[in-house]
């Protein structure tokens, strides 16, 4: 199916929402002809996140299979590589090309990386090892734990030399915050631009077929 559910980049939208600026790089990035068929998230896995989930599973036990979650609008989802057992976590794999061959984690922070999804906290943090909240995978993660349902993450950081897990809070105030925005951008910018590339007809076909109502858009 086309996609016409924003399933990514909440991070680009926040972002541009905060500029009020929309470049069409964004429109192209949101209205790429990525399909849909496959919604079980942990069979499209690549090897190497298989091996992160196979190695994680060693030391902290079982992951289930997930896949695509819904907002209740039916316009916003998130991919979830896997759910914890315990019906409160879920997991994400970052496999790190770049730094494959370093030793571990700290040596990575320690180069200050401002693109690295990890950084050291602050003394409020308690100086130990944090999420970068001003990188793309926070956003991506308080949306998949808003969407899923679930309180935590457990972000796991892999090579084939480090094996890295830090657990992420969910933040209610993320949610009620930033998925009124989300929707509002469906609305207002994103969905006519879906309808004037695919027909007005079509979009709401494939908005049905995911079986959320276009009525709470």
């Amino acid at each position: 199916q086309r996609r016409v559910a924003i399933t990514a980049g909440f991070h680009a939208v926040l972002s541009a929402l905060s500029r009020g600026t929309f470049p069409p790089s964004l429109f192209k990035t949101l209205m790429s002809e990525y399909y849909m068929r496959n919604t079980d998230v942990s069979k499209g896995l690549s090897g190497k996140k298989r091996k992160a989930v196979t190695a994680y599973e060693s030391e902290y036990g079982e992951v289930i299979p997930s896949g695509v979650w819904l907002d209740r609008s039916g316009v916003l989802g998130a991919s979830v590589t896997g759910l914890l057992p315990d019906g409160k976590g879920i997991l994400d794999v970052r496999c790190l090309y770049k730094y494959q061959d370093v030793d571990d984690i700290t040596t990575i922070l320690e180069l200050n990386d401002k693109n690295f999804h990890l950084r050291f906290g602050g003394v409020e943090e308690g100086e130990g090892v944090t999420l970068n909240r001003d990188h793309r995978l926070f956003h991506q993660v308080q949306g998949a734990l808003a969407l899923s349902g679930r309180s935590y993450c457990h972000v796991v950081t892999y090579t084939h030399r480090i094996l890295h897990v830090y657990r992420l809070e969910r933040e209610d105030t993320w949610a009620e915050y930033n998925l009124p925005l989300l929707r509002d951008f469906y609305r207002t910018h994103l969905f006519p631009k879906l309808c004037g590339k695919w027909g007005l007809d079509n979009v709401v076909k494939d908005l049905k077929q995911i079986n959320e109502p276009l009525s709470e858009v």
